[in-house]
């Protein structure tokens, strides 16, 4: 999937409405700043169910992310 990012001045009118125009076509997906993506929501709800690890040293963490 491509990704087009849009950079404009919020207070102009015509702006508005081509942003508007192209959102309501309905084949786009928009996407907000604040919105984590999928990736990230997984990773939350992982540590919300506890499932971390602690490694203890730099060692330690290599030999568990090698299993």
């Amino acid at each position: 999937m491509a990704t087009i990012t849009f950079s404009y001045n919020a207070r102009n009118k015509t702006a508005q409405a081509v942003i508007k125009f192209v959102e309501s076509l309905g084949i786009f997906k928009v996407l907000k700043d604040d919105e984590p993506n999928e990736t990230t929501i997984k990773a939350i709800e992982e540590v919300k169910r506890g499932h971390t690890y602690k490694a203890s040293n730099l060692n330690d963490m290599l030999n568990y992310l090698r299993n």
